[in-house]
């Protein structure tokens, strides 16, 4: 910080500075003073942004690490086959998040070496640069300051931010509930932001303005890259209660495998057509059916040929009774179809 005040201040001096009373080559050192001052002030602050990106990062690595506990906590030997089963798919999936934010700790920790080498470089050349005189005479030497070109070139390793902050200073101009994704504009950027760092997706929809989460326009661009995390972070009043919102969030592939959507949906927005929907891109969504939704046996249909299809794909690498969702095992008569295929113990 007072750096950063040394520099405002000098910036200030030369700003006052009457120059033109002043000779010609002490004009061009004041203005290749004040470009070098902009310049280093510039760096610094850019490298209290990746400071913050860091600790950050290291947050985003802890909380990953007590999810993961806690699942660990969760699967044990009393547990049905089917529930045993999703632990199990959650937990590799949260390995994979954990992976990519230890390599992306790694990175910044990378990056803040860069940062504390930058720091001494700022300090020196602030001794350098500030002066107290306003007014230099001619028997005034202005001793040169550090080029820009002198910084070490590892600060060029330092990772990109994540955030841009002017995102934050405009969004509050976007129209919210439709629209908003104009070449340039705020919502744009966050998508740009989500695509470039898929694995920061977490962090970046916790950072987003309120009225992002009620834009119905954005939120399903986000499904675009990962269904399940825009149902957790559609707004709850103006999203989570609209079906055609929910039907088409349903409708998408989750690539990353990253948690069920029907699973971030409100209990009550699981209709029996959200169901159905959900059924045909993943059997396993059958546990949400409920008896006396219109649909009930729709979804039961589907759901146990799907279920059979995936019990002849993996008879020969997997025990065939934790393929079977729990409300399909209590179908004598479908278990019957099942042990034809393979044997269930």
């Amino acid at each position: 910080m007072a750096k950063k005040i040394q520099y405002s201040e000098r910036l200030g001096e030369i700003a006052d500075t009457k120059i033109g009373i002043l000779a010609d080559d002490q004009v061009l050192k004041l203005l290749a003073e004040r470009k070098q001052l902009e310049g280093l002030r510039d760096q610094y602050e850019q490298a209290q942004q990746e400071r913050a990106a860091l600790t950050a990062a290291e947050r985003e690595k802890a909380h990953l690490e007590e999810e993961l506990e806690h699942l660990n906590t969760l699967i044990s030997p009393d547990k049905p086959d089917e529930e045993l089963f999703h632990l199990i798919e959650d937990r590799k999936v949260l390995g994979v998040k954990l992976e990519s934010a230890a390599q992306a700790l790694a990175g910044f920790k990378k990056g803040d070496q860069a940062v504390g080498l930058l720091s001494s470089v700022v300090e020196e050349a602030a001794v350098l640069l500030v002066s107290p005189a306003t007014k230099p005479t001619t028997e005034k030497v202005i001793r040169p300051a550090l080029a820009v070109s002198e910084i070490p070139s590892v600060l060029e390793e330092t990772p990109k931010k994540m955030l841009q902050g002017s995102v934050e200073d405009t969004f509050g101009r976007e129209k919210i509930g439709e629209g908003g994704l104009e070449l340039g504009s705020a919502l744009a950027t966050y998508l740009e932001q989500i695509r470039n760092d898929i694995s920061s997706i977490g962090k970046i929809l916790d950072g987003l303005p309120e009225g992002a989460s009620k834009n119905k326009t954005f939120m399903l661009e986000v499904a675009k890259i990962d269904p399940a995390y825009a149902m957790h972070y559609a707004n709850k009043d103006v999203l989570k209660t609209n079906e055609d919102f929910n039907l088409a969030v349903v409708t998408m592939k989750n690539e990353r495998q990253s948690g069920s959507v029907l699973a971030e949906m409100l209990p009550e927005a699981r209709t029996g057509k959200v169901v159905l929907v959900a059924v045909k891109q993943d059997y396993r969504n059958v546990r949400f059916v409920l008896p006396q939704m219109p649909e009930y046996d729709e979804i039961m249909e589907k759901a146990k040929k799907m279920t059979l299809d995936k019990v002849k794909e993996m008879k020969d690498s997997i025990d065939a009774l934790s393929l079977i969702p729990k409300v399909l095992q209590k179908d004598a008569t479908f278990m019957k179809k099942v042990a034809e295929i393979a044997p269930v113990a």
